[in-house]
């Protein structure tokens, strides 16, 4: 099933053109190849025997070598194909998601830290492997990804919120986001508020309404204040309610 979705997803996937040199591998069976690659979770060598399969049953037209997609996996040429394939894969769930959330998460790769910042700077990076930040935004029912955004280790957070808000606004219809104390700011709320939706960005400890003018800010401050007040009042109304009497 994973294999036939995969095809699916990558027949929309154009062949750039090439007026000279020795002729590509087909865009769309690389993506596929490394795609399907990362999903085997094996080596190289052991998942070309899946691959054979796949070109068997026709989800690809050519039979790449291992190190054909090595080569891919280092090619920035994929990379938007890649963030589409994941925008058109969470279309069929438009209908059952309003609520999203965003966060990111690290993976670590292959690749150690530069081994000269290790050594006059850190020595304790000299054992740790260097890592990718992704940020992405899912829906709260189905985790479903709908948009996607990857940075160096150092990449922040806060940025990443207006686009991944903004994609997910171009296929779904958005009531709710939600999001950590990494996210707060302004034009992030504003972000959401213009989409006629509600942001659930919780303010930091420091925070205050004096810190901008800013009519957005004013409002979350203020309403954050009053939801923190109500819960507070239904709580202790429910413990008092479910002591026993004298």
């Amino acid at each position: 099933m994973f294999q036939r979705l995969l095809h699916q997803l990558c027949l929309g996937i154009g062949e750039p053109s090439q007026p000279l040199g020795r002729p590509r591998a087909p865009l769309p069976d690389m993506i596929f190849s490394s795609v399907f690659k990362v999903y085997s979770t094996v080596s190289a060598r052991r998942f070309m025997t899946d691959l054979r399969g796949s070109f068997g049953n026709g989800y690809i037209s050519k039979l790449p070598c291992y190190n054909t997609i090595f080569k891919y996996f280092e090619s920035e040429v994929i990379t938007p194909h890649l963030g589409v394939m994941i925008q058109q894969s969470s279309l069929p769930l438009r209908a059952l998601e309003s609520s999203f959330a965003v966060d990111s998460s690290g993976f670590s790769t292959s690749n150690f830290v530069q081994w000269v910042q290790a050594k006059h700077y850190n020595p304790k990076l000299m054992e740790r492997r260097d890592w990718l930040k992704v940020h992405l935004m899912c829906g709260v029912k189905t985790n479903v990804v709908t948009a996607i955004r990857i940075t160096d280790r150092n990449g922040a957070d806060c940025p990443q919120f207006k686009p991944l808000v903004n994609e997910t606004a171009m296929n779904f219809v958005i009531n709710a986001v939600s999001a950590d104390k990494a996210y707060l700011s302004s034009d992030n709320l504003q972000t959401v508020l213009d989409h006629n939706a509600m942001p659930y960005v919780p303010f930091k400890a420091n925070s205050s309404a004096k810190w901008t003018t800013t009519p957005v800010w004013q409002r979350m401050y203020h309403y954050s204040l009053t939801t923190k007040d109500i819960l507070w009042s239904d709580i202790t109304n429910e413990v008092t309610s479910s002591q026993p009497s004298a």
